[in-house]
């Protein structure tokens, strides 16, 4: 294995979810626009190129995000990002590529998500890289971000993200191991280890 692929493979496993930021602990400009210029280097559907981002380092709206994402996290991190999606670009792709799939309202939001997630994991592995801290919030009072930020109408809240550095240190979570999600040709039932389950429930008890 090449060095390079070594170092970036390196940075995949470093990469944690953080629920504890440092408070006073800033985030440079230049460093932050690194970060987000990760996330536009993404791929995308048909290269249409849908997203659009909310930088919010105001103490108060950072606490208003913290509202309505249902947790502290952007209160204590410098930096939030709110991703989002322009629902008229993704109209374009059913219009380039039309079938069932890309015509749908659900197909089309579809797009969305998915060019979202891929620019996100751009965007935390950056940090990573950076040696900062990262969290990816999902779920989210979608319309009461729509009318904090005054949002147009094809414009759609995708994600918020969190930045900055980390007050703990974070524990590796357990992952499933490759051979037993693994399947070749075809799909076939393997057995299954759970014990990885106990991890997530206590991450939801406490947040």
């Amino acid at each position: 294995m090449a060095d390079h692929a070594k170092d970036i493979f390196e940075v995949i496993k470093r990469r944690r979810t953080c629920r504890f930021f440092q408070k006073n602990a800033d985030i440079p400009p230049k460093d932050l626009e690194m970060i987000l210029e990760a996330g536009r280097w993404a791929p995308s559907a048909r290269n249409l190129q849908p997203l659009e981002y909310i930088v919010v380092r105001h103490a108060e709206k950072r606490k208003k995000l913290a509202e309505l994402g249902r947790q502290k996290h952007p209160c204590e991190a410098p930096v939030s990002v709110v991703v989002l999606g322009d629902m008229e670009l993704a109209v374009r792709v059913g219009k380039i590529s039309p079938h069932e799939t890309t015509t749908s309202f659900k197909g089309l939001k579809m797009f969305l998500y998915m060019d979202a997630a891929a620019a996100i994991e751009n965007m935390l592995l950056m940090a990573e890289s950076m040696e900062y801290a990262s969290l990816w919030i999902s779920s989210f009072d979608e319309e009461g971000l729509e009318d904090y930020f005054k949002l147009s109408e094809n414009m759609v809240p995708l994600a918020i993200l969190c930045f900055g550095k980390t007050s703990k240190k974070i524990q590796v979570p357990p992952k499933r191991p490759l051979d037993e999600r693994l399947h070749y040709e075809e799909w076939s039932q393997k057995p299954r280890d759970e014990s990885y389950i106990g991890f997530s429930r206590k991450i939801n008890q406490r947040f």
